[in-house]
């Protein structure tokens, strides 16, 4: 948890310098539903959205694909424009 408020620490300076910043975790984490994090979702511009990696080329052995579902947190538009397109179609 230390790690994950020095996250956000980190983002909130970086937003208060109209810098952008881009968290990852585990797309059904709990601690996404930590205050920290919801304080940070509230923010303007911010946006937290959830992509498949077996989207991006993830695979696990014998090259079979790996879907972990991953979330990103972020104000940046281009890095949410990309990613959030990445679901998973059942097509591999």
């Amino acid at each position: 948890m230390a790690m994950l408020h020095f996250c956000v620490q980190v983002a909130e300076f970086q937003l208060n310098n109209g810098k952008e910043f881009c968290l990852e975790q585990p797309g059904f984490a709990s601690s996404s539903q930590t205050h920290a994090m919801e304080w940070l979702r509230s923010q303007a511009g911010v946006v937290r959205f959830l992509f498949d990696q077996c989207m991006t080329g993830l695979t696990v052995k014998d090259g079979l694909p790996s879907r972990k579902t991953t979330s990103l947190t972020t104000n940046h538009l281009g890095i949410a424009a990309v990613f959030s397109s990445l679901q998973c179609n059942q097509e591999h």
